[in-house]
């Protein structure tokens, strides 16, 4: 699409021909279109007090890859197929198990990825004194 002069300002322009962009996957690109920017006509921005052509731009970034992939659950033990490869934390499901600080009791959480917390089983066993 050609636009011929003068474009009035504040007309929104944007691009027709499809995205290259790669992903950092490696995942093939599913077809869409550019999304580079879309550019708004301006005047001459610091006589009209407008945001200069930076400021206009609206950068978008593709969509989430759809692709099914495997990965490796957040408490490390299991590796979870189909999940979408842009999904970034997965659950097996499974019951964490790690060993809590007090050097007893188990973690009864399902799987995570952060720490397990504080030990509040309640038991006749003393605790390990750090």
């Amino acid at each position: 699409m050609v636009f011929e002069p003068p474009i009035p300002c504040g007309t929104h322009l944007t691009c027709t021909y499809p995205c290259i962009r790669e992903r950092p996957c490696g995942h093939p690109q599913v077809p869409h279109a550019c999304h580079e920017s879309t550019i708004v006509a301006e005047a001459d921005a610091a006589d009209e007090g407008l945001p200069s052509s930076s400021e206009s731009s609206i950068a978008r970034s593709c969509s989430p890859c759809p692709f099914l992939t495997r990965k490796l659950c957040a408490c490390e033990k299991k590796m979870v197929d189909n999940v979408q490869c842009s999904q970034e934390r997965v659950s097996c499901g499974n019951v964490c198990k790690r060993l809590l600080a007090c050097g007893f009791h188990e973690c009864k959480r399902t799987c995570h990825a952060d720490e397990c917390g504080p030990c509040t089983a309640v038991c006749g066993k003393s605790r390990k004194a750090w």
